[in-house]
This record gives structure tokens, C-alpha cells and sequence, in this order.
């Protein structure tokens, strides 16, 4: 995955979809935070979240957002992937 996001021409943009209502780890979150910032450097753009069954979904919404925020990383949440695709749609430089 590190070498396909190395080879990615910028800027661009990515669908996270989590299925998953459980906060990270502290260690967990270190290591998205420099996930998130090694892909910045390769040219990440915005990032559109799909949150699936998520009854936790403020936390995990806080959490991710102060990851993407700190990176200066525009971010959005969606319900369904095709509402993340059509946002990206709209955000996306041309």
C-alpha cells in the first residue's frame, strides 16, 4: 500500500469506509496520524469517511477529525460510499 500511495500523482483523494464503532488505540492513533501525514507529503488531497454501522459515531468522528485537522487534510463523513463519491466530486481540484 506505501508504494502504490509513493506512485499517486497530486493531488488526490481517498474513500476510508469503517465498519467498525470502536475508538482507537493510543498506538493505533499515532500510527493513522503518520499514515495520514506520509500520505499528505504524497500529495493527499481530501479524505471522504464512510461511517457503516457506527453507533459510536461522535467519538470516532471526533477522533478522526482531530488526525485529519492537525494534517490540514479537508475531510467529510458519509453515510453511504456513493454520497462520499459525489462529494469528491465537487471538492476535487480539476
Amino acid at each position: 500500500m506505501e508504494h502504490a500511495v509513493k506512485e499517486m500523482q497530486a493531488p488526490w483523494a481517498q474513500i476510508i469506509i469503517m465498519h467498525q464503532d470502536r475508538s482507537f488505540t493510543p498506538d493505533a492513533e499515532k500510527l493513522m496520524f503518520k499514515s495520514v501525514r506520509c500520505r499528505k507529503m504524497s500529495g493527499l488531497y481530501t479524505s471522504a469517511i464512510v461511517l457503516i454501522e457506527n453507533t459510536a459515531r461522535f467519538a470516532i468522528e471526533y477522533q478522526v477529525s482531530e488526525i485529519y485537522r492537525s494534517s490540514d487534510i479537508a475531510h467529510s463523513y458519509f453515510d453511504t460510499e456513493q454520497q462520499a463519491r459525489v462529494w469528491l466530486d465537487k471538492v476535487m481540484p480539476v
